[in-house]
């Protein structure tokens, strides 16, 4: 399964994707980078269902983030909504 969500992730550089967060976050992102050796995400976070989380009030909203691959439920376009 995470090698499947990093292929996935890694075809989808440079666009807009739904991320779905293990801990229920659902973030909108553009995917920056992969790093297959460490398995991190390094994404542009467009829009939180969680803007309360400590990280958001540091860099904010269009700050580039860095996920953990096994935080990530699941991908999704933003066509699949």
């Amino acid at each position: 399964m995470a090698q499947r969500l990093l292929e996935e992730l890694r075809q989808r550089i440079d666009q807009v994707v739904k991320l779905r967060c293990t801990d229920g976050e659902i973030i909108s992102a553009r995917i920056e980078f992969i790093s297959e050796e460490d398995r991190d995400v390094i994404c542009q976070i467009l829009s939180t269902n969680r803007k309360d989380k400590p990280a958001y009030a540091k860099g904010g909203i269009g700050t580039d983030y860095l996920i953990r691959l096994e935080d990530i439920e699941r991908l999704e376009t933003e066509d699949q909504g």
